[in-house]
């Protein structure tokens, strides 16, 4: 188990899946994907997906590129989680990150042509759907994430990730609450 632990550290640092800054109970994450990463015949390279509700409130799936710092007030590193499913949900507040340690984790929405999305160690998923139908999750056996909520709200992630499309209903405006 330590090694695979090790091994999902080597991974997230050489894919450079998070950086951190801490400052005054803000953090400033930063999100993207590795373009320039070569994957080995043994290793696929790691991939970045949005989860948006739609302008017909459906949930949707896109594939991003590009990098981008976003302010984050809340950040979390599981254990190993067994495996589960997590009915239909909207993301709250601003939206969140979650980006896959170890083990699978499959992301399924209402709308457009990808329906679903298995996400492996290394990819990313930018959840922006803060209203509408939602996503579901499918947690596989012995997966372990970092789930990220943000403190900014849309024009923060916008700038720096590409591939958002044009049907995007943009999270409301709110604050989360202090005591999260």
């Amino acid at each position: 188990m330590e090694n695979e632990i090790a091994n999902a550290e080597l991974l997230t640092s050489r894919r450079e899946m998070i950086g951190g800054l801490g400052a005054a109970g803000a953090t400033l994450m930063m999100l993207g994907s590795d373009d320039a990463h070569a994957a080995t015949p043994l290793e696929r390279s790691a991939k970045m997906y949005g989860v948006f509700c739609g302008t017909d409130k459906k949930s949707y799936i896109c594939e991003l590129s590009g990098r981008t710092m976003v302010p984050a007030y809340r950040m979390t590193i599981s254990g190993i989680i067994p495996a589960e499913f997590r009915e239909r949900h909207a993301s709250k507040f601003w939206g969140s990150a979650l980006l896959v340690l170890l083990g699978e984790v499959t992301i399924a929405v209402t709308g457009g042509t990808i329906r679903s999305v298995k996400g492996q160690p290394g990819d990313k998923f930018v959840f922006l759907d803060t209203q509408g139908d939602g996503h579901s999750v499918d947690i596989g056996e012995g997966v372990q994430m970092i789930a990220i909520r943000f403190k900014e709200p849309w024009s923060a992630l916008s700038k720096g990730l590409k591939g958002w499309p044009s049907n995007l209903l943009p999270p409301e405006e709110m604050a989360p609450p202090m005591n999260l």
